[in-house]
């Protein structure tokens, strides 16, 4: 349920949304001198949250992922995908935030 070890394949999310659902995988990451690191993630559902941004106000679901010394909180608007993701060291200490700044639509 979520656990992906032997396949190596990442679980972003898990539907349907329901806070407080935990699920952990492990991925594989290969740098550019072609060796190979595996990175343990471990993502839950945390909330819903507001969030204002460039591109407009969006109501989203909030899921944290926890890998190292490392927490990203991934903020996701129902109809648009990724708006905003915030990350922060386990240690309290505020690292940076990127924000959606326009939607572009097709005709």
């Amino acid at each position: 349920h979520g656990i992906t070890t032997d396949s190596m394949e990442s679980v972003i999310m898990l539907f349907p949304f329901i806070v407080g659902t935990e699920w952990q995988y492990l991925e594989r990451i290969k740098n550019i001198y072609g060796t190979s690191t595996n990175e343990f993630h471990k993502r839950k559902i945390v909330g819903k949250e507001k969030i204002s941004t460039p591109a407009g106000n969006f109501d989203c679901i909030v899921i944290s992922d926890e890998v190292a010394d490392v927490l990203q909180y991934d903020y996701y608007a129902k109809g648009v995908g990724l708006v905003a993701e915030k990350l922060v060291f386990t240690s309290g200490k505020w690292h940076w935030m990127r924000k959606l700044v326009k939607i572009y639509r097709g005709k």
